[in-house]
């Protein structure tokens, strides 16, 4: 090995050592604090693919980048946890909906009491009775004869208000339709 090899894979001094993980990171389940201390390091990594490579003593942070990176780390968690949610919210909501549907069931067959085989007959029974009063009432004869029960009612109604016009008689109006070869009966 060459000498530059070994100087890099020795541990940097006390003197190198950056003070960015102990400032961001405040305990070992700081998920806030982790995520801040990567976005630095990538910050790190961005600067030195384009040439700036910042010395060791550089690399402490200021309160003010501190409170920039965790900013930063609260949104991204804050993104991720509301993609989750919206990503989650159409199966949260379907089986809500399969819930409720379970919960009216439950109802139901605690109104009609458990057994489905009962319930169920009740159901059908009760459909079948409303199908049959309404093919009764709506059947071919029973509409036939409401129907010229009806006609016959207008009829009458409609030779109530020709009689009671005043006009000419109902003979003369007949009369008058006729043919008029006929002969007018004579009062003598």
């Amino acid at each position: 090995m060459t000498g530059s090899q070994e100087e890099q894979t020795e541990p940097p001094s006390p003197k190198q050592h950056s003070l960015a993980f102990e400032q961001l990171v405040q305990s070992s389940d700081d998920i806030v604090g982790l995520i801040a201390y990567a976005k630095f390091k990538q910050s790190i990594r961005e600067g030195a693919i384009n040439g700036n490579v910042p010395d060791p003593a550089a690399r402490d942070l200021t309160p003010v980048m501190v409170n920039v990176l965790r900013s930063a780390a609260e949104q991204m968690i804050a993104q991720v946890v509301n993609d989750g949610i919206a990503a989650a919210t159409p199966d949260i909501q379907g089986t809500a909906a399969v819930a409720a549907i379970d919960a009216t069931r439950q109802e139901i067959l605690a109104a009609f009491g458990s057994n489905h085989t009962d319930t169920l007959r009740a159901i059908k029974e009760e459909t079948t009775g409303v199908e049959q009063h309404v093919t009764k009432r709506t059947g071919f004869w029973v509409t036939f004869g409401i129907n010229i029960a009806a006609w016959f009612v207008s009829v009458v109604i409609i030779v109530i208000i020709v009689l009671s016009r005043g006009g000419p008689s109902l003979e003369d109006t007949l009369l008058d339709a006729a043919p008029h070869e006929a002969q007018r009966p004579t009062t003598e």
